[in-house]
């Protein structure tokens, strides 16, 4: 029932909302195989977490910052 409940919230909530889904499955699963939680979790946060937040709110002011404009 667990399982069910976040399959269906992901379903609803999560997908419709990201790209390059199969990419990042990917990612996970090969830090998986580490058998070291904190470093997939660890990889996790900043490329699903902190590196897009990044993109969308900093890109503009960081390249402009960048190339001196």
């Amino acid at each position: 029932m667990f399982r069910a409940t976040v399959r269906a919230f992901v379903e609803r909530e999560v997908r419709p909302h990201v790209d390059d889904l199969f990419t990042t499955a990917v990612l996970h699963e090969e830090c998986a195989r580490s058998r070291s939680g904190s470093f997939a979790m660890a990889v996790g946060v900043h490329t699903d977490m902190a590196s897009p937040h990044l993109y969308w709110t900093g890109m503009k002011e960081i390249i402009a910052k960048e190339l001196d404009l």
